[in-house]
């Protein structure tokens, strides 16, 4: 390509939109899982917490969003040791950074 030659942008927008479209489908596609997490927290169902938990760690980690996994982590880890206090907290931490990713995915 010459210095005076553009480069075709029309294939990388479209990638872009298309991350664009299956990071959103991510996350709204994690909303009924951590819905399910806090009503199992809330039931002291630390078996389908940590299930729930895990899975969302492992997604999260896929689609790269760190901070979502960690926390998801550390909501499974509470969750292993039945401690309903530490799980509720890492929880709201975890409804924090998914409120904030979905912030940055519609900018």
């Amino acid at each position: 390509m010459s210095d005076t030659q553009l480069p075709d942008i029309s294939g990388m927008s479209l990638r872009i939109a298309l991350n664009n479209v299956r990071v959103q489908k991510f996350l709204d596609g994690l909303t009924p899982h951590i819905d399910e997490l806090v009503a199992a927290v809330k039931d002291k169902n630390w078996s389908e917490a940590g299930r729930l938990s895990h899975f969302i760690y492992r997604c999260s980690e896929v689609y790269g969003y760190p901070e979502i996994a960690e926390i998801a982590g550390s909501v499974c880890n509470a969750a292993a040791g039945g401690d309903k206090q530490q799980a509720g907290r890492h929880v709201l931490k975890l409804l924090g950074a998914y409120a904030r990713a979905g912030r940055k995915a519609t900018v």
